[in-house]
């Protein structure tokens, strides 16, 4: 299967979450403001490096799950004392499913290639 398909929507997810969240919370003297871009900017860059079909879903996964947490950031979030518990918890989250799927990916797909190279 291509991957190229995988690789350009998870690409446009992560482009579409990062403007969004830009245009909604844009205050450049403020160093939340680029915490809070991180996880699509390491979706960005982590699409571009998709080597075989097993990789690319399992980082997709990670992407989708990290992107659905948007329309929440953008619309659901009223000025308050409990919204920043509420980022920073969507936040986490986030940055979580991004590491478990690199985790994943490291120890279990790995561990499958290395195995048949060994043969």
């Amino acid at each position: 299967m291509n991957n190229n398909k995988i690789t350009y929507s998870v690409r446009a997810l992560a482009v579409i979450s990062f403007i969004a969240i830009c245009i909604k919370y844009f205050r450049p003297n403020e160093i939340s403001f680029y915490i809070l871009l991180t996880p699509y900017l390491i979706i960005y860059l982590l699409s571009k490096d998709y080597h075989d079909f097993k990789t690319a879903c399992i980082r997709a996964c990670s992407a989708i799950l990290s992107v659905i947490f948007v329309p929440y950031l953008v619309f659901g979030i009223e000025l308050d004392i409990h919204a920043g518990m509420g980022i920073l918890l969507i936040f986490i989250s986030q940055l979580t499913a991004i590491t478990s799927s690199e985790l994943i990916i490291l120890f279990l797909l790995n561990k499958g290639s290395e195995n048949t190279t060994k043969c």
